[in-house]
């Protein structure tokens, strides 16, 4: 009993117990950091009242589920501090049952994601950024699986982000430059660090268009390789201009 004790109260993650009706009823020591509250003060208050108060109808309703369920159930809530101050948490609840598989209780653990909806706001600021950009911005990994695919990519190439992202870019890019194209691509790009150049490219309606291409490797912090980005200019306008001009002055 003593060792569980103090596995409960040192535990990384947060740990509650509550009773059926979600009554908190034993508290450790990172959930009261959390929530910047004593563990005494916790015990005896509803969980739900710690809850963002958007989302109380909802953990009621999931409280309730829990009596008929023998699985754990994890869903994504807020937290909130007497102060106001919201968490984002993932909750993960396991029924307490008696010898007559009566549900008595719940132990629950509480995850900070924090950190990670951070990140994912993070990409979703960086993914809004590269959409604003003119030029297609191509990503790939060290394997040339896909990461980045701008809208103006799609308005190019005429592939869209979701048929993209996660996928092999060998065949693809193959079907793009032209097999030799891309064989020497990646030659150039191997023994000069970049390639750049103006070619022309085919569309996913088959028809060409002329791109100007900066393309480079990624590095990590050991100088590995990690990923290759593409920048592409769209200067078929400029080419026609520039060969109706030289006819003109051949006329």
């Amino acid at each position: 009993r003593r060792r569980y004790q103090e596995l409960f109260e040192f535990a990384t993650y947060a740990y509650l117990v509550t009773n059926r009706n979600g009554v908190i009823q034993e508290a450790n020591q990172t959930i009261t950091t959390m929530l910047d509250i004593p563990g005494w003060d916790l015990l005896g208050k509803p969980l739900a009242i710690y809850i963002s108060e958007d989302e109380r109808g909802s953990f009621h309703r999931m409280l309730n589920r829990l009596d008929s369920t023998h699985q754990n159930r994890g869903w994504e809530t807020h937290l909130q501090t007497r102060e106001g101050r919201i968490i984002p948490v993932t909750l993960v609840a396991s029924p307490i049952r008696d010898e007559k598989e009566k549900v008595q209780g719940f132990r629950w653990m509480i995850h900070d994601i924090s950190p990670r909806k951070q990140a994912e706001a993070r990409l979703a600021y960086q993914a809004h950024l590269l959409d604003q950009v003119n030029d297609a911005i191509v990503a790939t990994d060290e394997n040339l699986v896909f990461t980045a695919w701008n809208k103006a990519a799609e308005q190019i190439f005429g592939w869209e982000a979701d048929e993209i992202l996660g996928t092999s870019g060998q065949k693809l890019l193959r079907e793009i430059l032209g097999g030799e194209e891309f064989e020497r691509a990646l030659a150039v790009l191997g023994q000069n660090g970049s390639f750049q150049e103006e070619i022309d490219l085919r569309r996913k309606d088959k028809t060409l268009v002329s791109v100007e291409i900066k393309a480079s490797p990624l590095y990590d912090d050991a100088g590995r390789i990690h990923g290759y980005v593409s920048v592409g200019r769209d200067v078929t306008g400029r080419r026609r201009a520039e060969r109706e001009q030289r006819r003109t002055k051949e006329a």
